[in-house]
């Protein structure tokens, strides 16, 4: 994106973390899936 809008003077800017194991994920996985290990869940 940042190239295709370059020609018009428009700045594009990203960060693509993913997923971050947090103790949000964590409550999710226990909820779900909570036979399948933490890692493979996510």
């Amino acid at each position: 994106m940042a190239t295709e809008y370059a020609p018009e003077n428009i700045l594009v800017n990203t960060v693509c973390l993913g997923i971050l194991k947090s103790a949000q994920w964590e409550r999710r996985h226990q909820l779900e899936a909570p036979e399948m290990a933490l890692d493979a869940y996510l």
